[in-house]
């Protein structure tokens, strides 16, 4: 894959030096475009329809998950999926650009986790403020 890339970059005019770099960097700009796809084929598809259920459900306290948008937040892991498989296999042989990638995608993983781990303590916050022995406290 990697020899028709550069090939079909130095056949539309770029200095053979310049063709693995620039199939690099084209390599990641499509990969982050994939985990943007993946991230809102992940919002909407899933979340809705898990957000749809919740909500014809008869129980309440699913309503509250829904209401906090754990389930969104949630699909954020798509994209780190996706960013994670195929990063580490486009800069193959850059040592230095992986543990840049590596430490990156560990950041991101953080971030959505505190950002769901929040949302769930939102929601079983509202969950408890439901019961009317809650209020007594």
């Amino acid at each position: 894959m990697d020899w028709l890339t550069n090939d079909l970059l130095v056949k539309l005019g770029v200095t053979p030096a310049w063709a693995p770099v620039l199939a690099v960097w084209i390599a990641t700009l499509a990969t982050f475009c994939l985990a943007f796809l993946a991230n809102a084929l992940a919002k909407n598809l899933i979340a809705r329809s898990i957000q749809l259920f919740t909500r014809k459900s008869k129980y309440r306290w699913d309503d509250s998950f829904a209401e906090r948008k754990v389930f969104r937040k949630i699909s954020h892991f798509a994209s780190i999926i996706i960013l994670s498989r195929f990063l580490q296999v486009i800069w193959t042989g850059h040592a230095e650009a992986l543990v840049i990638i590596d430490t990156g995608i560990k950041i991101y993983i953080t971030v959505v986790v505190v950002i769901v781990i929040n949302s769930l303590l939102d929601a079983f916050l509202d969950i408890y403020r439901s019961f009317t022995w809650s209020k007594q406290v």
